[in-house]
């Protein structure tokens, strides 16, 4: 709850929002959309080196053993056939406050390190990470 609450006032100052208004018709949104969606047929056969799949509120059935149960396979929890290696990302928080878990990965350290600022890492630690995983 304390988490909410320092991240509250924070978040507020985004919450104002302002229809857009364009000229003209949809016309060039056509072309453009029409443009990228035959770029991609030209994708790299190229793959990244690390893929992380942030599954919020998601939970693996098989991890658990269920007598009485017949579960289904789940593809979204099957490696690909050209995984090489496959496992849970352990992070420092549970229940909520996924942007932690996401702080944590990118930054290699958990928000937990910057005691009351914990909560807002995204505004108080973000802008004056030197290095990090990410790289844009």
């Amino acid at each position: 709850m304390r988490d909410l609450q320092s991240n509250l006032p924070m978040s507020c100052r985004g919450i104002f929002f302002k229809v857009p208004n364009f000229d003209g018709n949809s016309q060039n949104f056509i072309e453009k959309m029409t443009a990228l969606s035959s770029d991609t047929n030209n994708l790299s056969e190229t793959k990244p080196d690390i893929v992380v799949t942030l599954m919020e509120s998601t939970l693996n059935p098989h991890q658990f053993a269920f007598s009485q149960q017949s579960i289904p396979p789940l593809s979204m929890f099957e490696p690909q056939n050209d995984t090489v290696f496959a496992s849970p990302l352990r992070v420092h928080t549970f229940a909520g406050a996924t942007w932690k878990s996401e702080f944590a990965f990118l930054a290699g350290v958990p928000s937990t390190d910057f005691g009351t600022l914990a909560s807002g890492v995204f505004y108080s630690v973000v802008p004056h990470l030197q290095s990090c995983l990410v790289k844009i």
